[in-house]
């Protein structure tokens, strides 16, 4: 009819290349998914327990996520004393009060009778 060979590809090589292209085209979409669900994760995680003080009813300065109220001694813009003094400037009115040290809850105790 054409006067040239007709070349036959195997179906199961272009299923194949079809299933690898478009493994490869959604690639980024399922990093980005698999990404979003382990940000999400990790927030939960390092949020769990931020109501540990509410449940018990003693005040506390709320955290931020995995640092807690050291984020700036983390990062080595304050020193730990200069970290502390806010929290204890803030809780000093109450007897007791809560503080995170990282993911850990901590008291503090202003009070002591002995």
């Amino acid at each position: 009819m054409w006067g040239g060979t007709l070349v036959r590809t195997q179906p199961s090589s272009v299923a194949a290349c079809t299933r690898t292209m478009a493994l490869i085209g959604s690639l980024p979409l399922d990093t980005l998914g698999a990404l979003a669900i382990l940000l999400v994760l990790g927030y939960f995680y390092a949020t769990k327990d931020n109501s540990f003080f509410k449940k018990r009813g003693i005040p506390y300065v709320r955290p931020l996520p995995f640092v807690g109220n050291f984020g700036s001694v983390l990062i080595g813009r304050d020193t730990f004393h200069e970290a502390v003094k806010p929290l204890y400037n803030e809780l000093k009115k109450h007897r007791i009060g809560g503080i995170f040290t990282g993911l850990t809850p901590a008291i503090l105790v202003f009070v002591i009778r002995i």
